[in-house]
């Protein structure tokens, strides 16, 4: 469930920071009343640092719990396994429609119309994890789906009450608030529907908080649609795959004329350099964990919807006729016309 709400603090600096000081009294103690624990207590004081945020609450019992005679002997040896162990036995014992997890996402406005904070509460129910994490199917009946929106919207209504926040958007199951994405629906007019559906995949997973999952959504996109591009126009890309790939189709676009140097350069470096080898680092690869928050991952969203509407338009403008001419007068192995 998500909400949007938005606290207003006075223009006066001095009276702002007290007022964000009971903000962040009030939120830890309500929160800490349910049985929540904040996964990182620096985040809540850099309230004061910065003008965007995040705070992460989880529910206490896993990290509280005692471990079992066998969690002990698992732990001699592998730590994260152990934890796991207890994490996995709380979660099942939790009932589904119970929080479980807190996210809650704050930007500080500056002096202007609306001066004050807003805040994006997301409320994540035990059962979410159940399924995302330990892999168990779900069968839910309807009036058993409901029950578990109707508890989380409550949950975060609560929240907002003891806060004293001004509603903006009112509690809703997330993939209400995702409507369907204006580029994606633009490649799926042309034909690419599944990398539409990569998008949306990928908006809905950073908007929950699962930036690294996001990430590589948008690394599958960028592949998938620059690949398509090629064969449908009988264009040998490159005996590379992916990132070796994504360099010639965007070295292809500046030598037969859609790109001038600049834009090149700037495609070459956010979406190649960028966002595409920022998804070759995330943990699922067995690489080192990649740190983006909120705001890193829906940037380089952006910046991927933008590029792909960008190119289409060009395609579409120049004929994508003059793409295929071009691949037979360019090595795209060696990167320079032939």
């Amino acid at each position: 469930m998500y909400g949007r709400y938005f606290v207003p603090l006075s223009e006066d600096l001095k009276k702002a920071k007290n007022e964000l000081s009971d903000l962040k009294s009030n939120l830890m103690h309500f929160l800490k009343e349910k049985g929540f624990t904040i996964r990182d207590l620096g985040a809540i004081n850099r309230l004061f640092t910065y003008s965007y945020g995040e705070f992460e609450f989880v529910l206490g019992l896993p990290y509280e719990t005692e471990y079992t005679i066998r969690e002990r002997l698992i732990s001699l040896y592998n730590k994260d396994k152990a934890e796991f162990s207890k994490y996995e036995r709380v979660l099942l014992r939790t009932r589904d429609a119970n929080p479980w997890r807190v996210l809650i996402l704050w930007n500080i406005y500056p002096k202007s119309k609306r001066h004050g904070i807003e805040l994006e509460i997301f409320s994540f129910p035990a059962l979410y994890f159940k399924h995302s994490q330990l892999g168990i199917k779900l069968r839910i009946p309807t009036s058993v789906y409901d029950e578990i929106l109707l508890e989380n919207e409550l949950f975060i209504k609560r929240i907002a009450r003891a806060l004293h926040m001004i509603e903006i958007v009112p509690p809703m199951p997330k993939s209400k608030v995702a409507d369907r994405l204006p580029t994606a629906e633009i490649l799926r007019r042309w034909g690419y529907g599944d990398v539409g559906d990569l998008l949306e995949s990928a908006n809905n997973k950073i908007e929950n908080g699962r930036i690294d999952d996001g990430l590589v959504d948008l690394r599958n996109a960028i592949e998938r649609l620059f690949s398509q591009i090629a064969n449908n126009y009988k264009i040998n890309l490159s005996t590379q795959q992916g990132r070796g790939s994504l360099k010639a189709f965007i070295n292809l676009l500046k030598q037969s004329g859609y790109l001038t140097s600049s834009m090149y350069n700037t495609l070459d470096k956010i979406l190649r350099s960028g966002i595409y080898d920022s998804a070759l680092s995330v943990s699922v690869h067995g690489r080192h964990k990649f740190n983006l928050d909120l705001l890193d991952g829906r940037y380089a969203f952006t910046i991927v919807c933008e590029s792909f509407e960008y190119i289409l338009e060009k395609l579409r403008t120049y004929g994508f006729d003059k793409l295929s001419r071009a691949s037979g007068e360019y090595d795209l192995d060696k990167g320079g016309g032939s």
